[in-house]
């Protein structure tokens, strides 16, 4: 019967787990964590209907970018999902806000406007 040579199973236990480890989302990429989030926009206003994403600045700009929790202030006003696409429901004004998992965070008020 044929064995296998104990340092090649040990080097299997070492690397193994390696493989499945690896940097989350929001760990640094070249030695460079995010120190800060913002919206492109700060504030907007949108009708009733209107369906959009907004956009987040990261800095440093090279590093790896985050994963957000996104919410709103009203989601009876602004409905936003999981991966930040937003609907306006209804008349009103609600602030949505983006979350990094170190706890970074973005915000901008949006007022959305009946149709005309």
């Amino acid at each position: 019967m044929y064995k296998k040579p104990f340092m090649k199973n040990c080097l299997l236990l070492f690397i193994l787990p390696l493989f499945f480890l690896g940097c989350s989302k929001d760990e640094a990429v070249n030695g460079q964590k995010v120190s800060s989030i913002k919206f492109k926009i700060d504030g907007m206003s949108v009708i009733v209907g209107d369906e959009f994403t907004l956009i987040i600045d990261h800095n440093p700009a090279k590093s790896a970018v985050p994963a957000y929790r996104w919410r709103s202030s009203d989601s009876a006003v602004l409905n936003v999902s999981p991966t930040g696409d937003i609907i306006a429901l209804t008349v009103g004004t609600a602030v949505i806000s983006a979350v990094t998992s170190d706890g970074l965070k973005t915000e901008s008020k949006i007022i959305v406007y009946p149709v005309k």
